[in-house]
C-alpha cells in the first residue's frame, strides 16, 4: 500500500536532519573534553616559559609535530596512491553474485564522492600512523644529535653510538613502514572487494588478475621490509639472554646471526619473486615464497638455536661462552663506570686476625676525626625527634632526614668537617587547619627552614643536639652560616593533582606561627619570581580549567600581581622541566645551606638498555630490581648503562632549576645538550660552597654494589661457576631481638643491608672523607660461615676522587664477622639482653641504629647505637662496639672505646 501523495513528509530531509543533530552532538562533545587538554597545553607552556625552558618545551613539541605530520603525510599520500590504483584497476562488469545489491547500493553512494572518500580514508589512516610516531620523539632526536661514545663493541665493532642513538631509530622506522604495508594491504583488501575487484561468492573467477598483481606488489614490499628488519635483528643479538649473559653468546654468533643473513636473503628472494609475480598474476609463487620462508623461520631461527644451546654450548659452557663471558664482563664495567684501575679498585684489607688492643688504640689515637665523627644518630630513627622536637606547628612536617657534613667550630681557633644530620619543614597540607580553598592554596603557601644536628652527638637524654633549629631560626656558637631566606617554597612535598598556590594576592600569606602560648601569626608577602603570572581573567580562567578548581577564577584574593606555583615537590620539578627518557631522577633530594638559602641537589642519571654486551641488573636471574633500589627511584627500570652525569639545584624559594653537567665525558648527555642547548650548565658555574655539598648517590652506589658482587670476578670460568661471588650482606634489622626455639636471640631479614654516608680515613689516608660504606659477604650457601665478612665497598664524594669506588677485600679464609654474625653476638650478649629488658618497660620501645662498619688501619670496629622510643620519638640510650669477639655497650662511644681499648 502507498501512501497518500498529499502527505507533507520528507523522509530523505529528516534523516539529513537527524545526521546533521548527531554530528553536531559529536563535535560538541570532542570540543568540551579537549578544551581541557588544550588549557593544561597552554599552562604548560607558560610555566616552562616562567622558569626559563622554553625552548625545552618547544623543542620536544616541534619534534613531535614535526615527526606526526611528517609520517601522516607520507602514509597518507602512499594509502591515496594505493587507493586510487585500486579504484583505476576496478572490475568494469563482473558476473553477478550475491554480494551485488550491498556493492551497488555502496557504488550509488560514494562514486560521486569516491576521490573524497579516498582523502578521507588516506588522512584517517595517516594520523593513526603519525601519532605513533610522534611519541617516538625522544628516538628521533637522540639520532639527529647521537654523539660518538668512542669506543666499539666486540661482536660488530661498531661505536657504541650506533647501538644507543642510531639503531633503535633505525627499528622504529623499519617497524613503522612494516605495519604500514600492513596496513595498506588491509585497506586495499578491502577498496578491492568494495569495487568488485574480489568477489567472495563469486561463482568462477574471484579476483581478478589485476589484484593479483597489485597484492603481488604489496606483499613484495612487506617482503623487502622484512628482510631489513631480519638485519637490523642481527645487531640486536648483543642483548641476547642466555647462558646468564646479556651479550652475544655463542649460539647467537654461530647460529643466530647466519640464521638472520639467510632470513634476509630469503626475503629479498621472496620479493623479487613477488614482482615477477606482479605480470604472471598466479598464486604459485606466492605460495611457493610463504612456506619456503615458513620452513626456513622455524628451522633456522627457533629450532636450531635452541637445538645448539641445549646439546653443543650447555654441556660445555666454561668453555664455548669463555670468550663472550669475558667481553660481558668487560662491557657491564665500561657501562656502569665499573672499569678496573680507573673508577674501580680492589684493594686488600690487611687483617692479619691479632685484633691487638695496643695497635687498635694507636691507630684510634692517630685518625681522632674518624672517632670524632663515627655517626651514632640514624636518620630513620632520629626522624620521630626531629618531628617533636623542631616541627614547631602541625602545618609542617619533616619529610626525610638527610646526611651531609658542614663545618664546626670545636673552639675558638679550629673548625672541621662534621657530619650533620639535616631536614626541612615542609609544607604538611594534611596538618593544615581548618582546609578551605583559601587557606590550601592561598594562606598556608610554604614551609619554613631546616634542622641541623650533629650526627656524632646527643644532648640531655639523648635527643639530637640542634646546631640549627626553631621558628624563627636559631643557631648555636659552633655553626657558622647563617639562614636569610628561610621560607620553602619548594621541597619535599607529595605531588597531588591540585598542587598549587597562590602568591602575591591582595592578602597576606601565614609566614609563620611564633612558639609560645599565644600563637602570634607573623605575615609574609613573597618577593620571588617563581610562579606564572595570573593577574589576567584570561590565564586565571585556562589555570581554572586545568585544575578544574572554578575558586581560581573567581576568588576575590587573586589580583593582578598574583603568581601561582606548581610542581612544588622538587623531584617531580626536575623530572617536569626536563622530560627526556634517558634522564631519570634520584630518589632523595637533599637540602643544602648554601650564600644564606635553602637549596636542593638532586642526582640525575643518564640510562640506556642499548649498550651492546653489558649485563641488565633487571635480567640477571633471581634478580628483583625493588630490592636494589626504591620502587620510586629513576633506577628501578630496565638499563645497561649509567652514569650520574647531571646534578639538578632547585632553590627552595623562588623554585630556580639549574642542571649542572656533572660527568662531561657522557655521550648521552652530550647528545641531550646537542638537542637542548639551553638545558645544561657547565659544571663550573656551580658555587664552590653549593659544590662542597655535592654526594655520591646512594641509588647508583645500590647497582654498582650489587653487580659488583659478581662483576668483581674476572676469570669467566669462575664467573659461570660464581667462583668467589659475594652477597650484599643482610641487614640486621632495627627491631629488638626475639628468642628461637633454642633459647637465641634472632633477628631475621633477607633485605640487602643500605648503604650509609660516613665522615672517615680510609685506610691509607691521613684525611676524612665523607663516604659511601656497604659491605658484602660470600654467596650465602646457609651456613655460618657464608655470613663472614668478604669485602666492604666504599664510594668516594669529595674532591677529585669524586665517583671512585674502592673495594676492600678480606683475606682468605675469612674470618671476620659480618653484620648478621655481628647483630647475633649482639642479640645473644647477657648484659645486653638485660639492658634491652630494661629499658623496654612502661610501654618504651627499643630499636637499633645502623649497623655502622668503622675501618681503623688493619682494623675493624662495628658501632651500632640503640635508642629507646617513648612519647613517639627515640631517644639514643646506648652505643654498642663490637671488635673482633668483644663486645661493649656503654650510655656513650667514648666510654664504650675506652672499656675496649683504654683511654683514646
Amino acid at each position: 500500500m502507498r501512501a497518500p501523495a498529499d502527505l507533507p513528509i520528507n523522509r530523505r530531509r529528516s534523516g539529513r536532519g537527524r545526521v546533521v543533530l548527531f554530528v553536531a552532538l559529536v563535535v560538541g562533545f570532542l570540543l568540551l573534553t579537549s578544551v581541557r587538554g588544550v588549557a593544561t597545553f597552554v599552562t604548560d607552556r607558560m610555566w616552562f616559559d616562567s622558569t626559563g625552558f622554553v625552548e625545552t618545551f618547544d623543542t620536544i613539541v616541534w619534534a613531535r609535530v614535526g615527526l606526526g605530520l611528517g609520517f601522516t603525510l607520507l602514509f597518507a599520500v602512499l594509502l591515496w596512491v594505493d587507493l586510487s590504483v585500486a579504484h583505476r584497476l576496478a572490475p568494469v562488469f563482473r558476473p553477478a553474485s550475491p554480494e551485488d545489491e550491498f556493492l551497488a547500493r555502496y557504488q550509488d553512494l560514494v562514486e560521486r564522492r569516491s576521490q573524497v572518500v579516498r582523502i578521507g580514508v588516506a588522512l584517517g589512516f595517516g594520523v593513526i600512523t603519525g601519532a605513533g610516531m610522534a611519541a617516538r620523539w625522544n628516538e628521533y632526536l637522540l639520532w639527529a644529535n647521537g654523539r660518538p661514545f668512542g669506543q666499539t663493541d666486540a661482536t660488530y665493532g661498531l661505536d657504541i653510538g650506533f647501538y644507543v642513538f642510531d639503531l633503535p631509530f633505525y627499528v622504529v622506522l623499519a617497524d613503522w613502514a612494516f605495519a604500514s604495508l600492513v596496513i595498506m594491504t588491509l585497506v586495499t583488501l578491502g577498496a578491492y572487494y568494495l569495487n568488485g575487484g574480489i568477489r567472495l561468492q563469486a561463482p568462477s573467477q574471484r579476483i581478478t588478475p589485476q589484484v593479483k598483481a597489485h597484492l603481488s606488489f604489496l606483499l613484495a614490499m612487506l617482503a623487502l621490509v622484512k628482510g631489513v628488519q631480519y638485519l637490523l635483528e642481527r645487531y640486536l643479538l648483543v642483548y641476547s639472554n642466555r647462558s646468564g649473559i646479556q651479550a652475544a653468546g655463542y649460539t647467537a654468533v654461530h647460529v643466530d646471526e647466519p640464521a638472520l643473513r639467510l632470513l634476509a636473503l630469503i626475503a629479498l628472494t621472496a620479493a623479487v619473486l613477488l614482482l615477477v609475480n606482479v605480470r604472471r598474476r598466479g598464486w604459485v609463487l606466492p605460495v611457493v615464497v610463504v612456506v619456503l620462508w615458513a620452513v626456513v623461520q622455524l628451522a633456522a631461527g627457533s629450532i636450531l638455536p635452541a637445538a645448539v644451546q641445549k646439546w653443543v654450548v650447555d654441556p660445555s659452557q666454561s668453555t664455548r661462552e669463555a670468550e663472550y663471558v669475558a667481553e660481558n664482563i668487560d662491557a657491564t664495567r665500561q657501562s656502569y663506570d665499573l672499569v678496573l684501575d680507573d673508577q674501580l679498585q680492589l684493594t686488600p684489607f690487611d687483617y692479619d686476625g691479632s685484633d691487638d688492643v695496643g695497635e687498635t688504640r694507636a691507630a684510634l689515637e692517630a685518625n681522632p676525626e674518624t672517632v670524632r665523627n663515627i655517626r651514632l644518630l640514624d636518620p630513620e630513627q632520629v626522624r620521630s625527634s626531629f618531628q617533636k622536637l623542631q616541627r614547631q606547628n602541625q602545618s609542617y612536617t619533616f619529610t626525610d632526614i638527610d646526611v651531609d657534613r658542614y663545618p664546626l667550630r670545636l673552639d675558638e681557633d679550629t673548625s672541621a668537617s662534621t657530619a650533620m644530620l639535616i631536614g626541612t619543614r615542609d609544607l604538611d597540607r594534611n596538618g593544615i587547619p581548618n582546609p578551605t580553598w583559601e587557606n590550601l592554596h592561598i594562606a598556608y603557601t610554604h614551609g619554613y627552614g631546616v634542622a641541623l644536628a650533629a650526627a656524632n652527638a646527643v644532648v640531655g637524654d639523648g635527643d639530637p643536639d640542634f646546631v640549627v633549629s626553631n621558628v624563627p631560626t636559631e643557631y648555636s656558637d659552633a655553626f657558622e652560616g647563617r639562614l636569610d631566606q628561610p621560607y620553602v617554597y619548594y621541597g619535599n612535598i607529595a605531588p597531588t593533582a591540585d598542587d598549587y598556590v597562590i602568591v602575591g594576592a591582595s592578602r597576606d600569606e601565614i609566614g609563620y606561627i611564633e612558639a609560645g602560648t599565644e600563637q602570634t601569626v607573623v605575615p609574609n608577602r613573597y618577593e620571588g619570581d617563581g610562579g606564572v603570572p595570573i593577574g589576567s581573567s584570561f590565564n586565571q580562567a585556562l589555570f581554572a580549567l586545568r585544575f578544574a578548581d572554578w575558586n581560581l577564577f573567581v576568588s576575590s584574593f587573586v589580583g593582578p600581581d598574583s603568581q601561582l606555583l606548581m610542581h612544588r615537590d622538587v623531584a617531580n620539578r626536575v623530572q617536569s622541566l626536563a622530560p627526556l627518557d634517558g634522564l631519570v631522577w634520584d630518589t632523595d633530594p637533599y637540602p643544602v645551606l648554601v650564600n644564606g638559602r635553602i637549596q636542593f641537589i638532586v642526582d640525575g642519571y643518564t640510562i640506556t638498555d642499548r649498550y651492546p654486551n653489558a649485563q641488565s641488573l633487571a635480567d640477571v636471574p633471581g634478580a628483583n630490581m625493588s630490592r636494589v633500589v626504591p620502587e620510586r627511584s629513576g633506577l628501578n627500570t630496565d638499563f645497561n648503562y649509567v652514569r650520574n652525569s647531571v646534578k639538578a639545584v632547585v632553590d627552595a624559594y623562588d623554585g630556580t632549576v639549574n642542571y649542572y653537567i656533572w660527568d662531561e665525558d657522557d655521550p648521552i648527555l652530550a647528545t641531550y645538550g646537542a638537542a637542548f642547548p639551553d638545558l645544561f650548565r657547565p659544571r663550573s658555574q656551580m658555587h664552590s660552597e653549593l659544590q662542597a655539598h655535592v654526594r655520591f648517590p646512594e641509588d647508583l652506589f645500590k647497582v654498582q654494589t650489587s653487580l659488583l658482587t659478581t662483576y668483581h670476578i674476572s676469570d669467566p670460568s669462575a664467573f659461570l661457576q660464581k667462583s668467589g661471588a659475594w652477597s650484599v650482606a643482610n641487614d640486621p634489622g632495627s627491631a629488638p631481638p626475639k628468642k628461637d626455639a633454642s633459647g637465641s636471640q634472632t633477628v631475621v631479614s633477607d633485605t640487602p643491608i643500605e648503604p650509609y654516608y660516613v665522615l672517615m680515613n680510609l685506610p691509607g689516608e691521613d684525611q676524612p672523607e665523607f663516604v659511601l660504606i656497604r659491605p658484602f659477604v660470600p654467596v650465602s650457601g646457609g651456613s655460618e660461615s657464608t655470613q663472614k665478612l668478604a669485602a666492604f665497598a666504599v664510594a668516594r664524594t669529595d674532591g677529585e676522587h669524586y665517583g671512585e669506588i674502592v673495594v676492600y677485600q678480606m683475606p682468605s679464609p675469612f674470618s671476620l664477622d659480618g653484620p648478621t654474625l655481628v647483630n647475633s653476638s649482639i642479640n645473644n650478649n647477657e648484659t645486653i639482653s638485660e639492658q634491652i629488658t630494661l629499658l623496654g618497660q612502661g610501654g618504651s620501645n627499643v630499636t637499633f641504629g645502623n649497623m655502622v662498619l668503622v675501618p681503623v688501619n688493619n682494623s675493624l670496629l662495628w658501632v651500632r647505637p640503640m635508642y629507646v622510643t617513648s612519647d613517639q620519638f627515640a631517644q639514643l640510650k646506648q652505643v654498642i662496639v663490637a671488635w673482633g669477639t668483644e663486645i661493649v655497650m656503654k650510655p656513650t662511644l667514648r666510654e664504650a672505646l675506652e672499656e675496649l681499648f683504654g683511654a683514646t
